[in-house]
């Protein structure tokens, strides 16, 4: 294997690119260190995480079509997330599920869709300067502002260690019921998510004013479906619980919230108030599965796990929900430095309890917050209480 050594700082990007490339090539072994990326320093001071030749082969590796790199030094990708980002380094390397069904369809002959990636990004830009990027300030502000959110599950320990943990649980809940719970209440599968791990956070906290963060793929039309690139925007949700609220009162203040952050996703309030150790919120991710190949039937690809680096922890907590052809799972990335592994495994029980029940309201009107916090303590199996305050709904 061969490599280089290039420092990337913003003090000798100009240089950087007036630069002739390298010539020539130095041995390397798989475990040498490629690149050091450093993490945000939520949970202490920022750390450095190194990520070997050994990754970068391997990313490179899980996009071969029957033994081919499938683009060449001409192609480009677009990419808006900063180079201190790891998936800004993978996605350089191995694109994402639009940029390979792209490559299938050219491969069969078939047209490919437009990629509008420059498009977005010039359309971002002029939002900068414009009346509506500062009524979308005024807007997240005036929601979000002035109040004492709780923003993650409450810490076990103060730390400024940076270890990082990580759980996985199946949610055991069918398509067809979430299908059923999508249409009865007028909700996406993010929305609901969202709510869940709200709930999750305000039973475990005992806290009423949870706040949290999702991310929004960035495609703002469906035209930009077909572009390649890190283009998601990180945005706010925080729900007021009340015991007097119902679920579909919950479930309609969810959805409003996501439609109008995406209507004012210009402007990057998450980024700008989640600052270094303070304000710091957990993370909601739903994604259909990108080991999902389908659409790709008759190509000889081989999917490859790509090792990642366990040391350090980005963010305190991220839950995202995989949604695959294995089923809907829920993983839990947390700051193992801060939290204790049975309070983790704790609120993971909360969070997919809560899903496998509320996935189950899609006729009831009036089963209110104040009962499922109230039920939850019961002795009996949460979800077979929450079952029995439905039935009793009907």
């Amino acid at each position: 294997m061969q490599g280089g050594v290039v420092e990337f700082s913003a003090d000798n990007w100009d240089d950087i690119m007036r630069t002739e490339p390298l010539e020539g090539f130095e041995e390397v072994d798989g475990h040498d260190a490629a690149y050091a990326i450093h993490t945000s320093g939520t949970t202490g001071n920022p750390k450095g995480v190194l990520h070997e030749y050994g990754n970068l082969n391997q990313a490179v590796d899980s996009i071969r079509l029957k033994g081919e790199i499938p683009f060449n030094g001409w192609d480009r990708l677009a990419n808006l997330a900063p180079m201190n980002f790891v998936a800004a380094v993978i996605v350089i390397l191995a694109a994402l599920k639009v940029f390979l069904g792209s490559v299938g369809k050219a491969y069969m002959g078939m047209p490919v869709e437009n990629d509008y990636s420059y498009l977005m990004l010039k359309n971002r830009k002029e939002a900068f300067h414009s009346d509506f990027y500062e009524e979308s300030r005024r807007y997240f502000e005036d929601r979000y502002d002035h109040v004492e959110w709780s923003s993650y599950p409450v810490i076990d320990h103060e730390s400024r260690d940076n270890e990082m943990g990580e759980l996985f649980a199946p949610l055991g809940i069918e398509q067809p019921q979430m299908n059923t719970m999508e249409r009865a209440c007028k909700i996406s599968r993010n929305e609901f998510f969202i709510t869940v791990a709200a709930l999750a956070v305000s039973v475990y906290n005992n806290k009423n004013d949870i706040k949290l963060s999702w991310i929004y793929n960035g495609r703002e039309d469906v035209q930009m479906m077909s572009s390649v690139g890190l283009l998601f925007r990180d945005l706010p949700v925080g729900i007021r619980f009340r015991d007097t609220d119902t679920l579909r009162d919950v479930f309609a203040d969810v959805h409003d919230q996501v439609q109008k952050g995406i209507e004012h996703s210009c402007y990057p309030y998450v980024d700008l108030h989640n600052q270094v150790a303070k304000g710091e919120s957990v993370y909601l991710l739903y994604q259909q599965d990108i080991r999902d190949m389908s659409g790709l039937e008759g190509f000889d690809i081989e999917p490859i796990e790509v090792r990642q680096n366990q040391a350090a922890s980005q963010t305190i907590l991220d839950m995202e929900i995989l949604d695959g052809a294995d089923g809907l799972e829920l993983m839990v990335d947390f700051a193992a430095s801060r939290y204790d592994e049975a309070s983790i495994e704790t609120f993971k029980d909360i969070y997919v309890k809560l899903a496998q029940a509320l996935v189950t309201h899609n006729s009831q009107k009036d089963v209110t917050v104040g009962e499922i916090r109230e039920k939850i303590r019961d002795k009996k199996s949460f979800f077979q209480v929450v079952k029995g305050i439905f039935s009793r709904k009907k």
